[in-house]
């Protein structure tokens, strides 16, 4: 059975097409969700100064990157997967890469 699925896997093929703007990606350095009964929503975002306002305040500067909208599933989905990749990574480099 195990070989049988390993078979079904390897015919299985993935081909995605973009445009080159989006297929060069974008860097964030902040993520922010919010999440309905249904829905979630990710924002990611590109935060580069911090400024001071005529009242002498500090305000943060950034550009927003992407929105990602799923549904609730494709979130958790999403999480496994990145749990997975991240145990991966740290066992790939134990000594950096990534912060706890």
């Amino acid at each position: 059975m195990a070989e049988e699925n390993n078979v079904n896997m390897q015919a299985s093929r993935l081909e995605l097409d973009g445009m080159a703007e989006i297929r060069d990606g974008v860097y964030a350095n902040i993520a922010l969700a919010r999440t309905s009964p249904k829905e979630s929503i990710l924002d990611f975002a590109f935060i580069d100064s911090n400024e001071q306002d005529a009242e002498g305040n500090i305000v943060t500067k950034g550009k927003f990157q992407a929105r990602i909208i799923m549904s609730n599933s494709s979130l958790v989905e999403l999480r496994d997967m990145l749990d997975k990749h991240i145990a991966q990574h740290v066992q790939s480099f134990p000594l950096g890469g990534m912060a706890n």
